[in-house]
């Protein structure tokens, strides 16, 4: 998997090899970084339409996401929590996100 970003950001490209396993509502995905990128480790756990994970970039720090998926008309929608905390580097980003999204 490639992470490309706008031209002025090119430094913070990376590639990463990943592999997902899961058995019922729990998984697991380990990311292996190329080049240099970090590799990153996450567990998952659903309970019912409620989600929540905890990721872990090796050298950079970890995050954490709570989320429920709801029906909104014929559409499938998502609130979410998530939290990023780094090992030093002075990056803290939490945000709250809503998606929408459909399926064809």
């Amino acid at each position: 998997m490639a992470f490309d970003y706008p031209e002025n950001n090119t430094g913070l490209d990376f590639e990463e090899v990943v592999l997902g396993l899961s058995m019922g509502d729990l998984g697991l995905t380990f990311a292996l970084g190329q080049d240099g990128a970090p590799d990153y480790t996450e567990i998952s756990y659903a309970f019912g339409a409620v989600g929540v994970s905890y990721g872990e970039y090796d050298d950079y720090g970890d995050n954490f996401a709570i989320s429920y998926g709801f029906t909104c008309g014929s559409y499938d929608c998502g609130l979410a929590y998530t939290d990023f905390s780094d090992d030093g580097y002075g990056a803290d980003e939490d945000a709250f996100v809503f998606s929408v999204s459909a399926s064809l």
